[in-house]
């Protein structure tokens, strides 16, 4: 077997400005994170950031992406245990709101900001919009199978209703975790029972 290519520089500096404008904007705000502070948490030069980035725009648009894909492969690594419909949708819920080790809420805010940000700017509101369309889908997916006959058109609604649940759940922990901890997990999975059950004699 080959071994696997390394990232190239320009893709390490890439993520390295990424993961800084997350970090940056976890503590303080989009509008807080001037192409300075981005750069001192990057630990590059200032000009390195126009050099890989147009503008700090484009970086929030790398971020939007690279938490997709963050998601997404917390969800598969879940996803990989289900031995269930139930389960696999269990797996999707857990991976947006379950507590653990690789819990992130560095970016649960990055996330919430971006909703903010693509009201301001179209680019970015393109982006965050086809997450959300690829979220709801892929909940949408793994409704269906847990509904029997007719109910089945009702899965984008129940995938909806949970989504919602999850940014509620995101909104919550922003501003200052005023709900009980850990209580997004848990109430999912009864919301998304009760959801499936509604309608069934």
């Amino acid at each position: 077997m080959e071994p696997m290519p390394r990232p190239s520089n320009t893709e390490h500096r890439r993520g390295q400005i990424v993961s800084a404008l997350r970090q940056v904007m976890a503590s303080g705000g989009y509008d807080g994170a001037s192409t300075a502070a981005i750069a001192a948490a990057a630990g590059l030069a200032p000009g390195l950031l126009h050099y890989h980035f147009g503008s700090k725009e484009e970086i929030l648009i790398a971020l939007a992406e690279e938490l997709g894909v963050a998601l997404r492969a917390r969800y598969e690594k879940r996803a990989a245990r289900a031995k269930s419909d139930w389960e696999r949708l269990v797996a999707l819920l857990d991976a947006h709101v379950a507590l653990g080790p690789d819990a992130d809420r560095d970016s649960v805010v990055c996330w919430v900001m971006l909703g903010t940000e693509a009201l301001r700017k179209p680019d970015v509101r393109n982006v965050v919009e086809r997450l959300y369309r690829e979220r709801l889908a892929e909940l949408t997916r793994l409704v269906e199978p847990l509904l029997s006959g007719s109910r089945r058109s009702e899965a984008s609604g129940i995938a909806a209703a949970l989504l919602s649940a999850i940014e509620g759940a995101y909104q919550l922990d922003v501003l200052g975790r005023i709900a009980p901890r850990g209580f997004a997990a848990p109430m999912l999975r009864t919301l998304a029972r009760a959801l499936l059950a509604e309608g069934e004699s």
